[in-house]
């Protein structure tokens, strides 16, 4: 399971447990000092995780805070992906956004790396 899921979990928990608010857990993930977002892209996700999202990406943006995020897809499958969320301006602001703030490093899987070398 992705750490975006366990995320959007926490946020939803705190529909059940009025302790705390989404906006504070939204708050602690922009300012922790490095955020992984693990497998992105694998989980379907909805117009309402992709604002938090973005909410979280564009304040840690603002803040100049490192973002961490692996996925197997490139950037037209994950707009492939996020558009089922049934909104794709959004979707595609998350996408951006990402692209704009982070270094891609893109790992081949070792048959491809053995073919290219020979």
């Amino acid at each position: 399971m992705g750490i975006l899921i366990l995320l959007l979990d926490v946020i939803k928990d705190t529909f059940k447990d009025f302790s705390s608010k989404d906006k504070d857990i939204i708050e602690l993930y922009s300012k922790v000092d490095m955020l992984i977002i693990d497998d992105l892209g694998t989980e379907r996700i909805s117009s309402w995780a992709l604002e938090k999202l973005y909410t979280i990406i564009e304040n840690r943006n603002e803040n100049k805070l490192p973002i961490i995020v692996t996925t197997r897809f490139d950037k037209e499958s994950l707009l492939d992906r996020f558009y089922q969320s049934e909104d794709e301006e959004l979707a595609e602001a998350v996408i951006e956004k990402l692209y704009q703030f982070c270094y891609g490093i893109e790992l081949k899987k070792y048959d491809e790396y053995e073919k290219e070398k020979s």
